[in-house]
């Protein structure tokens, strides 16, 4: 299937509402988006994207934001880990 018949077939519903739950695994694929790009920036289209393949509804920019907020939270819970792993292992 080429994108165009997955779209025609597959239309996305407009922006619908998202549960605490949904944003949270938008964030989870925002994160490992970032994990593989390094980039803040294409973990937000990744948001966007989860919404559409799982869902076939477009997030707003409100719920994707929040995704990458959420995602940015967790990138910074994995770097204090590592720092203190680090920190601990080096003592």
């Amino acid at each position: 299937m080429t994108t165009e018949t997955i779209k025609s077939t597959f239309p996305l519903s407009p922006a619908a509402y998202m549960s605490a739950i949904d944003v949270q695994n938008m964030a989870e694929a925002a994160l490992v988006s970032y994990e593989m790009t390094a980039s803040w920036s294409e973990a937000y289209t990744a948001a966007v994207e989860y919404a559409a393949d799982e869902w076939h509804i477009k997030a707003t920019p409100a719920q994707a934001k929040t995704a990458v907020r959420l995602a940015q939270t967790g990138w910074e819970g994995i770097r204090m880990s590592v720092k203190a792993t680090v920190m601990g292992a080096s003592q």
